[in-house]
Order: C-alpha cells, then structure tokens, then sequence
C-alpha cells in the first residue's frame, strides 16, 4: 500500500462533477475527473433483454459477540431477523467477514500486476487522533497506547492514520506495515486548534462571557461535523465496512449536562451531524469513540457509537481494551442487507432492530436512521429555502466513489482486471492529447524534467463490461473509464491520465462481446525516481469499479 502523508482531506473527499463543498485548506487536487459517459437513452428494444436496475439496499453490518466479548462465528441468514419500525423485512444478502491473515499475491510475469484477490477483504482501521474535542495531554497519552497495541492487531490488518486540528489531515494512507503506521503515530504532534478552546485564565479572573463559550463550542462543532463528512468520503470507494477508533471527548451540545448545553448563541447542529451520519452509513463507517476521561462515555459518544454500529469506551484503564475490542470485533462482522420499505425519503427517524436466534450474545449495530437524501442537496437557508444544488444521477455517484477510490485505500475488486507496465515505444509529450491519452494532468513542478513515458494496457476478463439492452437501431453501447493517478512517495500528486472508451456492439456481435476478454491501452508519463502508480477501471452501466496499486513503480533515472 502506498504511504501518502500529510495530505488534507477536502469535505467529501473531492467529490466528482463538482460535488465537493469548502476544502479545510488546499493542496494539490486528487486525479482529475474524467466526463462521465451516460448510457444512450433510446427505447429498448422488445427482442433484447433489458438491464435492470437493482432497488437500492439499506446495509446492515452486526458484531455479535458472546459472554466473554468474544466474537462469534458460523451464524446463518435464518438465524438473524431484521426489523424495520416494527416490522419484519425480508433479508436480499448475507455474509460472514472475519480477520485473516494476509496472503500472499498471485505470482505474475514480470510487468503485469492484477487486482484479483483470492478473498473478500476484511474491515479496514482507522485512527482518528483530535486535537479539537480533546487536551494536547491525552493525545500525547492516546498516541504511545496506540504504539503499544499496533503489535496485536491481526496480520494484514489494514490501518490508516488521521489527525484533526485546525483541518483534517491523512498522517499515514492504509498500509499493514506496522513499521510505517508505528513511525506515523510517532509523527502526530497535538496542535491548538484556533478558536475551539479557551484561553487559558489567571487564577481569580472571572468566568469567560457566553458569547465566548458559544464562539468557541460554535468552532468546536464546525471542525467536528465536517470532519465526520470528510471521514466518509475518504472511505467512500472502499467495499466493506471500516471502524473509525475516534480519540474524543464527545461532541458536548449533544450531552445533557456540561459546560455548553444547547441553549442561547449555541447553533444546533442537529441536521448536519445527522447528514453525516447517513454519509457514514452508506460508507459502512462504525465509529468506536474513545475518551480518556475516567467517567462512563457521556451521552454524545453513545448517540455516535449508536447511530453507526460501533461501541463508546472511556477510561485510561480502559484504552487497550478498547483498541483491542474496537479493531477485532469490528473486523469480525457479519453483514446483510434488505430492501427498505420507504418508497421516498420522508426526513423522518426509522429504527432499525436486529435479534438474532440464539441466547446470550450480544449484538451491535446502527439502530435506527434519519431518511434524509446525502444526493440530493438539502434547501439552503440563505436562498429561501431552494436547494442549493441540482440533484445527482446515481452514475455520477457512483463516478464521484470511484474518482475517491482512485486516491486512497486498498485494492478494489468488486471489477477485476490485470494491468501491464512497460516503457512505451513513444516519447514523453506532457500534455499532449492522443487516442491513448485523452487527458493528462502533469504536476508543475515537473515541467522541464526528464520524464518515459509508459504504457499501461488493461486486460479485463470476459463479462467485467457490461453491455446494456440494444436502441432502436440494434445496436448495444458499453462504456468504460480508464484513469492512470501518479504520486510521490510522500502523496503528492505528479500526474493523472485516463480515457473514457465507448464500445458499440452491433446486436449479431453481442455474444462475442460479452465471451471475450477486452484490451485496452493508456498511456501516461513518470517523472524519474520511485514514484507510486494507482490505476482504475469504472463501468458505466454496473456502475462497478476496481483500482490497483503498483508496487514499487519507478522510471529511469
């Protein structure tokens, strides 16, 4: 996995087609976005079968343990049942996910890598170290326990590292390496956050006026909101469900006791911290937040763990239990999904009740969710109420996931394909636009330096494109996106390449199409050095994807 650092997350990862809102501070942008290529809206022809678009599934990810706190395996589909307000709904998927040791890649020829895997991936780690809702003390404290436990976690346990302070910022990408996530904890350095604390007072002083303790909560809840938002979006493209150990001492208005209860110059931030809550579901994101304050988790940690499936602890006594907990049963889950009743988004709260046919086992899940649309914009305040944006097709969606997959996380096999490397015949042209490279985006500051060019060619397996039902004029259009993301070893990105490719398949050649694994070339340029090199297929009609980080990839010097 690639060790990117210090890179600063923008509010929903950069979201593809100008979904992204405000940026907590700019950086280079991710790979650009490629246009995406709508499916040709014609009649479908009566003789031709029609590619049918799947309900969407509200996805339910369960961690049962027993007596001990000890996960349990081997549950089938009919031992669980899933309510929806009180009533029984029928489950569509099941599986059972547990940690596993991490295998070995499949051995290829020399300059040809493959993003198959021999098994479904399990949960991936996040730790979320905060400067915003916690003291510089218990970071300091949070980050030598964190050192600590990393050599008991699972082999092949996929870890990253994020710290928030003044913005979110990714310390340490997915790796397994505990080597890397050792020296990138070590790296966290705990930073006062403008604005979300107050100032420290002489002895005697009088107490700091309202309007300070609302500006400072205010601030407090800013940071806190967006960065939930930006944690989904990061993950976004990732298959599977994460657990985000949160290192926090609670979002405070939500508590019911306290220095800033909900009253006065206090905003409510109800909506959107409920927003992020359906952006973390659909990401399958549990947090597990983890206080070092030796009282019991107060009422918002609970709310939090609650709304996403994780658990809250509290206590130092408590924090290797916790991590311990947190990063094994969240990696032993089972998950299924089924068709919710809904036939529109009401804005309404639905509780969500999961039993399951066995005694004494105890289960966590998210309970219940608000049916708010995260597509659809919400009205904005200050333009009477209007939305502030045009709603989102569901294949832009799905782009904008895969524009997010392209820059971060493990390997995405949900679409398979190998890829082969080598030094093109070509010369270096930045810029320049071609059939092999439709776009290109090279990095400044590498304009004037020696740069190969290098060709990828994608060979995807039969059946991986999708070839949608036939128009009028017989014949059927697939379409597929290609994108090429160069980075530093540091995060930066150096160069991005992709093509969007159409395929028209006349309807006597369908069969064919679909029987016979497809070729396709991109081409782009690599600065001289080690650099890391991401590469990605997006299927129009499945809107299914898969990306694919090189190892060790280098150009001549």
């Amino acid at each position: 996995m690639v060790h990117r650092k210090s890179t600063t997350l923008q509010l929903a990862a950069s979201l593809l087609c100008g979904l992204a809102t405000a940026a907590f501070a700019q950086q280079l942008p991710g790979p650009p976005p490629f246009p995406v290529a709508q499916p040709p809206q014609t009649a479908p022809n009566p003789s031709t079968p029609t590619l049918k678009v799947k309900a969407k599934l509200t996805v339910e990810d369960v961690t049962v343990t027993d007596a001990k706190d000890k996960p349990v395996h081997g549950l089938m589909q009919p031992d669980f049942t899933v309510k929806e307000d009180g009533k029984v709904q029928t489950i569509k998927n099941f599986g059972e996910y547990g940690a596993t040791a991490e295998q070995a890649p499949p051995q290829l020829p020399p300059g040809i890598y493959s993003n198959r895997q021999a098994a479904a991936p399990s949960a991936v780690n996040i730790l979320l170290f905060d400067d915003v809702t916690t003291g510089l003390e218990s970071v300091m404290y949070e980050r030598l326990q964190a050192i600590k436990y990393l050599s008991t976690i699972p082999p092949g346990s996929q870890v990253a590292i994020l710290h928030l302070t003044n913005g979110l910022r990714i310390v340490q990408g997915f790796t397994s390496d505990q080597n890397v996530l050792r020296a990138g904890i070590d790296s966290v350095r705990p930073d006062l956050v403008a604005g979300a604390s107050l100032e420290p007072r002489e002895p005697g002083d009088p107490p700091p006026p309202q309007i300070v303790k609302c500006a400072v909560q205010n601030r407090t809840s800013d940071l806190t909101t967006s960065a939930l938002a930006a944690v989904a979006g990061f993950v976004s493209g990732i298959k599977g469900r994460k657990n985000l150990i949160w290192f926090t001492g609670g979002i405070s208005w939500l508590t019911d006791y306290g220095l800033f209860s909900h009253v006065g110059c206090v905003r409510d931030y109800s909506s959107q911290l409920h927003n992020d809550y359906n952006l973390l579901n659909a990401a399958q994101v549990a947090i597990y937040p983890v206080s070092l304050s030796e009282a019991p988790p107060n009422t918002s940690m609970w709310d939090i763990a609650d709304a996403t499936g994780g658990v809250a602890y509290s206590g130092r006594t408590w924090l290797d239990v916790a991590l311990k907990e947190a990063i094994t049963n969240g990696t032993n889950y089972y998950s299924l999904s089924y068709v919710p009743p809904l036939s529109k988004y009401d804005g309404k709260y639905h509780t969500i009740d999961v039993k399951v046919d066995r005694p004494g086992l105890q289960l966590h899940y998210r309970e219940g969710y608000t049916a708010l649309d995260a597509v659809q914009p919400q009205p904005d305040a200050k333009n009477s109420g209007k939305p502030a944006a045009q709603p989102v097709s569901a294949i832009e969606q799905s782009a904008s996931q895969f524009h997010a997959a392209m820059k971060y996380g493990p390997d995405g096999n949900d679409l398979t394909f190998d890829v082969h490397v080598q030094p093109s015949a070509a010369a270096s042209k930045p810029g320049e636009s071609s059939p092999q490279t439709l776009r290109e985006s090279l990095n400044p500051k590498l304009k004037g330096q020696p740069l190969t060019r290098y060709d990828l060619e994608y060979s995807i397996p039969a059946g991986e494109i999708t070839l949608p039902a036939s128009g009028p004029s017989g014949t059927q259009t697939a379409s597929a996106q290609f994108a090429v993301a160069v980075f530093s070893a540091d995060g930066e990105l150096l160069n991005a390449a992709g093509r969007t490719v159409v395929f028209p398949v006349k309807q006597d050649q369908a069969a064919q199409f679909m029987n016979q694994p497809s070729r396709m070339s991109v081409q782009v340029d690599l600065p001289p050095g080690k650099v890391v090199v991401r590469v990605g297929l997006f299927d129009v009609a499945s809107q299914r994807w898969g990306t694919l980080e090189i190892p060790d990839a280098a150009a001549p010097k």
